[in-house]
């Protein structure tokens, strides 16, 4: 899942390093379009600029399994 507003981007799957297979995935543009809707605004930006520095930040991730 992303922050509300997010872009879901970088959808990434290597198949086998080491033994391992890896999912990757990244986001970006936290909190996009979300000014539109003061209801959610008022609740979703303090929380983006908090966590996503000022909505210039994003977050890198992966899932990893050990093939066997």
């Amino acid at each position: 899942s992303t922050p509300a507003g997010a872009e879901s981007t970088g959808l990434h799957a290597v198949d086998e390093v080491n033994g391992f297979t890896y999912i990757m995935s990244n986001f970006q543009h936290p909190g996009e379009g979300i000014a539109e809707n003061p209801k959610v605004a008022a609740q979703v930006l303090p929380l983006i600029h908090r966590n996503y520095k000022d909505s210039y930040g994003a977050a890198v991730g992966y899932l990893g399994l050990k093939l066997s």
